[in-house]
């Protein structure tokens, strides 16, 4: 009968291993105030707005329909 408690051991060792190393790469990020990033994306989204393609689409639009339906 093979020894189950010693590969279970083994993956739980596996997997706590694995969660430490994400843990500490977590704690490694550098954090920012949101107070300081919303300031930094509000100016952002406010000086790029005129080139947004979804507030202002390209006048060309490939996939567009040329003609429409003349069975309708």
């Amino acid at each position: 009968m093979p020894n189950y408690t010693n590969a279970r051991e083994a993956e739980a060792i596996r997997r706590t291993k694995m969660e430490l190393q994400s843990l500490q790469s977590q704690a490694s990020m550098r954090r920012h105030k949101t107070s300081e990033t919303i300031g930094e994306l509000t100016f952002y989204i406010s000086s790029n707005i005129n080139k947004d393609l979804l507030i202002y689409p390209d006048k060309v639009n490939p996939f567009k329909q040329k003609k429409m339906c003349t069975i309708m």
